[in-house]
């Protein structure tokens, strides 16, 4: 008896953006080609599309190198800013704690995944 089963993981935005299509993408699918072998994203904000059509090929991009940023560190360096947010967010218990060390942070000193 061979116990060893498949799961398919779906990936789904990781981030809240403003002008994310997440709620339309039901009314958005009839648009989308069927078949393609590469997907271009000027806007990625979010990713809702991209993370929807699941794409075999993704040129992703965005004016905000913040976001990039982001991506690139979930992209090759996930586990460690899963620890830092971790040990970020145990100091953190409410909205003043959060504007508060956002405050004490210089972002021009930090490392990659810090600023992600």
């Amino acid at each position: 008896m061979n116990l060893q089963t498949e799961f398919q993981v779906k990936a789904v935005p990781f981030l809240k953006w403003a002008g994310g299509k997440s709620q339309l993408l039901p009314q958005f699918q009839k648009f989308f080609p069927r078949k393609f072998r590469r997907y271009f994203e000027p806007f990625l904000g979010g990713g809702a599309v991209f993370f929807f059509l699941s794409p075999p090929l993704a040129f992703l991009s965005d004016i905000n190198p913040d976001l990039i940023n982001t991506y690139e560190v979930v992209k090759q360096d996930v586990e460690a800013l899963i620890a830092l947010l971790s040990k970020r967010f145990s100091k953190m218990n409410n909205k003043k704690d959060f504007y508060r060390i956002r405050d004490e942070v210089d972002v021009t000193r930090l490392s990659k995944v810090e600023r992600a």
